[in-house]
């Protein structure tokens, strides 16, 4: 190969590499990053609620958190949209629930 060609080559090929990876693979890992750092935080909030017993934190598959289950009253709905809120979460998760005043 001539020394023209590979200086040419590196620097249309280097730029190409630098804007596919800018353009279609780094947002799509911040948001997957986002995603973790959410359900780390929401889980153990979740968890440590006696009223929240009922309530499950997911995954979903386009990168989304989905915060799901059963409620015992309006009040618990509101507590819990207030920790959400509290949390400060990098995405906002989508919410679920069903309020039931059924006892298991």
């Amino acid at each position: 190969m001539k020394p023209a060609f590979r200086k040419s080559f590196w620097f249309t090929f280097l730029p190409l590499v630098l804007a596919v990876y800018f353009l279609g693979i780094y947002p799509t890992q911040h948001r997957m990053n986002q995603c973790n750092k959410a359900e780390r935080i929401l889980k153990p909030l979740i968890a440590a609620n006696p009223r929240f017993i009922r309530v499950r934190v997911v995954r979903g598959i386009p990168d989304t958190i989905a915060i799901g289950g059963n409620l015992q009253s309006e009040s618990d709905l509101n507590a819990l949209k207030q920790l959400i809120e509290d949390a400060h979460l990098p995405i906002n998760p989508i919410l679920c629930v069903k309020i039931s005043s059924d006892t298991p």
